[in-house]
């Protein structure tokens, strides 16, 4: 058994609609295209195809439109094993699966123009809010331009996160009285003929999420806008899935955890693997103590990681979602994100000058795990902050 093989057993029993097999698949894919996806700053065409025939991007759809409306434990285990092979093609699996599920917040009308025709349909999501939208007759008007996006190069819809524009007139903000409330956050569906990409990624890491700005100028009708507040709260009716119920602090961090999990046990097996077939002056490099003790706790930091996202996905798919729960998945998201960013550091300094040239495994992860630990969902002091709000009031 290989070390990524005995690692990924903490979390390999996927659902039918995201089969270990499929995810194998996928990374595969992912794997033979990576020198493109650095090169070109986006995914592959053939990568994406494999993504989607793999069923990340109706991993949450609602059943109505035939859709998955899968479990949050299925999804990060299969992120978790692309991210093995490619950061950048797990964290567009991830992105495709989550932006359905806060498409699925859309009012009827909204979901059923997205998904009326198939359920297969890529949403880019941007949580960073931008532009601005006004209110006009038949809904909308959004301008601005939304950055990042990651795989909007081949997304059909983006979901974009705005304020609505407080248009009364001067005199009437002059008679309300008191301190005046910030405008509202919405996110706003706009399809792919309303937005344009702005080529504007090009980073040390993750360089193949392709994740680009938009620019937009169109009116967006009532049935594609939901309130941010219903994001954060998720769906409250008992009739929806458990995975639309989710509040956002529940379950956003140990998602993006996943795929630097993924990538932190991939450079671990490329590296234990060059060990293996390596021999020097004081014999294999596998009797070397360092080896050994590198070894032994960069693999365990990793299940600790894993545990930690198990733990917190399967209280999410549960549908326990009390404040105190929430608080815990978010703080040992983020903690499992420092344990990987210090596993991958004293792994990339354990592999010496091999791992330094520039199509090494263990330096692209380690460059795409420091980007994607730096998610503002994994910040450490956000988290502590939810967590001693739940701890003392």
């Amino acid at each position: 058994m290989t070390i990524a093989q005995s690692s990924r057993l903490l979390s390999d029993d996927l659902s039918d609609g995201l089969s270990s097999d499929a995810a194998v698949g996928v990374a595969r894919c992912a794997a033979a295209h990576t020198a493109q996806a650095e090169r070109d700053r986006r995914l592959g065409s053939e990568v994406v195809d494999a993504l989607v025939e793999a069923g990340f991007a109706r991993h949450f759809v609602p059943t109505r439109f035939s859709g998955d409306a899968g479990g949050f434990s299925d999804l990060a285990a299969a992120v978790a094993t692309v991210g093995e092979r490619c950061l950048s093609a797990a964290w567009c699996a991830l992105i495709f699966a989550t932006s359905s599920r806060m498409a699925a917040l859309l009012p009827l009308p909204g979901q059923q123009e997205i998904w009326s025709d198939r359920p297969d349909v890529l949403i880019a999501a941007g949580l960073v809010p931008g532009g601005v939208a006004v209110e006009v007759p038949g809904g909308y008007r959004l301008t601005g331009t939304w950055r990042p996006l990651s795989g909007v190069d081949f997304a059909d819809w983006a979901l974009l996160c705005a304020p609505i524009a407080d248009c009364r007139d001067d005199s009437k903000r002059e008679q309300q009285t008191g301190p005046q409330s910030p405008p509202q956050l919405h996110f706003f569906a706009v399809p792919r003929r309303d937005f344009t990409v702005l080529d504007s990624w090009d980073t040390v890491g993750m360089r193949g999420t392709g994740s680009n700005s938009v620019v937009v100028d169109a009116v967006v009708p009532p049935g594609r806008v939901f309130a941010h507040a219903s994001l954060l709260r998720g769906g409250a009716s008992s009739a929806e899935a458990t995975c639309h119920r989710a509040p956002l602090l529940a379950v956003a961090s140990p998602l993006f955890v996943s795929p630097a999990l993924g990538a932190t046990r991939g450079a671990l097996a490329a590296w234990s693997d060059g060990i293996r077939d390596q021999s020097g002056p004081d014999g294999p490099a596998s009797t070397i103590a360092f080896n050994q003790l590198t070894l032994a706790e960069v693999s365990a930091d990793i299940d600790v990681a894993a545990l930690l996202v198990q733990r917190a996905l399967q209280v999410a798919d549960s549908g326990q979602f009390a404040p105190a729960l929430a608080a815990r998945n978010a703080r040992d998201a983020s903690r499992s994100a420092v344990v990987l960013t210090g596993a991958i550091d004293r792994l990339f300094r354990a592999a010496g000058a091999p791992a330094q040239q520039s199509g090494a495994a263990v330096q692209r992860a380690w460059r795409d795990i420091h980007c994607a630990t730096s998610h503002a969902a994994l910040r450490p002091d956000r988290a502590a902050l939810h967590h001693a709000k739940a701890v003392w009031g």
